[in-house]
């Protein structure tokens, strides 16, 4: 049996990386990374400003809700009610009369 078999070689690459380039890869990937803490940082800051203020958004509108809810109850207090009725000039009822239907028969021919 015969096999076919194509030798592989690969170029030989050669780099020359010197001190200056290491020390320079290094600072910069340092700085980098102090960028993207701060620019972390600042988006966490800002995120906790806004969930404060959103907090005591909803808290004011809780006050606000039930200041409103005591005034609604004190408007409709039974004395502020009747006044209303008075000033629709509405006619007292004095007798009331109800209409009687035949007992038991509900169609008849």
């Amino acid at each position: 049996m015969n096999t076919l078999t194509f030798p592989l070689s690969f170029p030989r690459i050669s780099l020359k990386i010197s001190a200056g380039m290491i020390l320079s890869v290094g600072l910069a990937a340092i700085v980098l990374m102090i960028f993207a803490w701060l620019w972390q940082n600042n988006q966490v800051v800002a995120q906790t400003y806004q969930f404060q203020h959103l907090q005591n958004r909803s808290t004011n509108l809780k006050k606000e809700n039930e200041r409103l809810e005591i005034n609604g109850l004190k408007e409709n207090t039974l004395f502020n009610l009747e006044k209303q009725v008075q000033s629709l000039n509405l006619e007292k009822v004095e007798m009331v009369s109800f209409i009687q239907s035949p007992g038991t028969t509900v169609v008849t021919r």
